[in-house]
């Protein structure tokens, strides 16, 4: 089948995940925001009336500005000359999880924003690292609009 070996699948019997110890790469990414329970969220410039978030533990506030977001200036200034005026709801949500290291499923429809909302925070990782070696990000995509829509 597809996807990863059955040895990386699952942690043996009485073994470690080898997930389990990841952590982001740089602790302070975004901003120390405050903290909200699993709720429905609204205001800011960015409408989140109809916006549904859950999580496990503390669900980070959702970036309602561009300006709260404090990517890098190269990331800033090309949101800005692109005419974007404030986050879609989907990267609203997705950045502040995201910036701090933490999975995210978002589903929003056509035309929403997500790939915005998949693509900063690793390009924010990718600005603010060293060049190395190899490859520094790969990005995958499901489909071939999606791909072309992504290079």
């Amino acid at each position: 089948g597809y996807g990863a070996p059955a040895a990386y699948a699952a942690p043996a019997a009485g073994g470690q995940d080898h997930m389990a110890s990841f952590e982001a790469r740089d602790s302070s990414w975004g901003t120390a925001m405050p903290q909200l329970t699993g709720k429905e969220v609204g205001g800011g410039e960015t409408d989140l009336t109809e916006a549904k978030v859950w999580g496990e533990g503390e669900v980070a506030q959702p970036y309602t500005t561009f300006n709260s977001c404090q990517f890098p200036k190269p990331i800033m200034a090309s949101i800005f000359n692109l005419g974007f005026a404030a986050p879609t709801p989907i990267q609203a949500y997705c950045w502040p999880v995201s910036l701090q290291g933490r999975d995210v499923i978002g589903i929003a429809k056509t035309g929403s924003g997500k790939t915005l909302a998949f693509l900063l925070p690793p390009f924010t990782q990718f600005l603010g690292s060293r060049p190395g070696r190899g490859p520094s990000m790969l990005v995958m995509a499901p489909t071939r609009e999606l791909a072309c829509q992504i290079q």
